[in-house]
């Protein structure tokens, strides 16, 4: 084996790889959930496209919270309010709902399907009867700081995952 062929077959390989993981190791690539959720939100019709998760969600800074007290809720796939559950919706791990990040009250209000430029301000009564999240619905849902307007464009049911569009609001108005 000449010397060429001895560092083509060799020595090529491992100096290939010693710069792949040189440059990888300068790259932050490890980096939290909520990068990598961060990095998939789109803008359509004006509204921020996002994955609400089991893992909580911050809709105000659009992202899934690392400390879940900072989220302002979170899907799950049992009625929240389980001393007053849906009698449309049987709590049988079929549905996803949205919970408030406080588990005592559920300020949530579900309008249907319509337009959610329509929604101009927070609801002044909640639903008293929580609705799950239904695709193409619009729900109103109140944040830690403030409210959260939003449709559903999909319901995955494997990890909670619930892709909508959605606009944050500091006030009750939009």
């Amino acid at each position: 084996m000449n010397i060429k062929t001895l560092i083509d077959r060799l020595i090529k390989p491992f100096l290939l790889l010693f710069i792949f993981l040189l440059i990888l190791s300068s790259c932050d690539i490890v980096g939290s959930i909520s990068d990598v959720f961060r990095e998939r939100k789109i803008v359509i019709d004006d509204f921020v496209t996002d994955t609400l998760t089991h893992g909580g969600y911050d809709f105000s800074n659009g992202n899934i919270p690392s400390d879940y007290t900072l989220s302002d809720g979170e899907t799950i796939n049992w009625c929240p309010d389980y001393q007053n559950p849906n009698p449309n919706y049987i709590n049988n791990d079929q549905w996803i709902w949205w919970r408030t990040n406080d588990f005592n009250t559920e300020f949530q209000k579900d309008y249907g399907n319509i337009d959610l430029k329509t929604i101009n301000s927070a609801p002044s009564t909640w639903d008293s009867v929580i609705n799950p999240l239904l695709t193409d619905h619009c729900y109103v849902v109140k944040c830690n700081d403030g409210y959260a307007k939003f449709k559903v464009l999909s319901v995955g049911f494997y990890y909670f995952d619930v892709e909508v569009k959605y606009e944050y609001s500091a006030s009750n108005n939009f």
